[in-house]
Formats: C-alpha cells, sequence, structure tokens
C-alpha cells in the first residue's frame, strides 16, 4: 500500500493517490476548495494517466508537478481514532495486530461505511471495537436496510 500526494501549481491543495502492492489504483481524492469547474473536469480527465503507481510517476514528471511520498497510517491508534469508541481496546488491539495490512486498509474503508449506517440509524447502539474486529470488518455496510 503506498500514497502519493501530487502537488499541483494551478490549485491550492493537493490529489492524493492510494494504490495497492501490485501498483493498481485503489483511492483517489481531490483535496482542494477552489478548484474551478472546468480545471476539476480535466483532473478527472488526466486520472486515466495514473491507473497505475508508474503511470502516475512518469505523468507527474512530464507535466512537471511535484509528487510526495506517503507511508499510509495503519496503526491501531488511526483505528481507535476513526471508531471512537475507547473501550474494550485491550481485546480489540490483538486483533488489529492479527490482520494483515489488506485487511486493516479495508476495515478502515469499510469502518467509513459502519459510521454512515450508525449516524442513519440513531437508535442502533455501536458496537465495541473487538466486537467489530472479530466478525463485522466483511460485513457490507452500504447494503444493510437502515431501521423503519
Amino acid at each position: 500500500m503506498t500514497k502519493f500526494v501530487l502537488i499541483p501549481e494551478s490549485f491550492s491543495g493537493n490529489i492524493s493517490f492510494i494504490y495497492n502492492g501490485a501498483g493498481l489504483l485503489m483511492e483517489f481524492c481531490v483535496n482542494s476548495w477552489d478548484i474551478a469547474g472546468e480545471l476539476h473536469v480535466g483532473v478527472l480527465h488526466s486520472l486515466r494517466h495514473c491507473l497505475t503507481d508508474a503511470q502516475l510517476l512518469e505523468f507527474a514528471k512530464k507535466h512537471g508537478y511535484k509528487i510526495r511520498r506517503e507511508q499510509i497510517d495503519l496503526s491501531f491508534e488511526r483505528f481507535k481514532i476513526m471508531y471512537g469508541i475507547a473501550r474494550d481496546t485491550f481485546r480489540a488491539e490483538p486483533l488489529w495486530n492479527k490482520m494483515k495490512e489488506k485487511e486493516q486498509y479495508h476495515t478502515l474503508i469499510n469502518l467509513k461505511a459502519y459510521k454512515r449506517f450508525c449516524k442513519r440509524n440513531p437508535t442502533y447502539i455501536q458496537m465495541y471495537p473487538a466486537a467489530y474486529l472479530r466478525a463485522h470488518t466483511k460485513d457490507d455496510w452500504d447494503k444493510v436496510p437502515d431501521f423503519k
């Protein structure tokens, strides 16, 4: 898992790309507050040149963009902060440490969907972190129906 941050001169902010171990694009995010509509469309059109990490590096070199390589934070501390419940972490941490890097990344991505589910259903009580890590990291929370 590798994260590259592309820093263009044409607008404030940056564009982040996350690639898996095989060098294929997994996540893309424009982090800007003042990108114009036409420029935004141009960024999206150029995405086809950045589907692998090698293509991104070549694209950045060709166009003279600054690029920064960052390590993705897959620490238990990040999970704990994102999860938002500090109880039962002594049971959750060993479960997190047993996971492979790919599973940890998938869990962090899926955690966003779980948090959205909890927000949509205020009567649902968020489970403790250990319970989530033990059995619910692969659940597709965007497909779970809302409570009526």
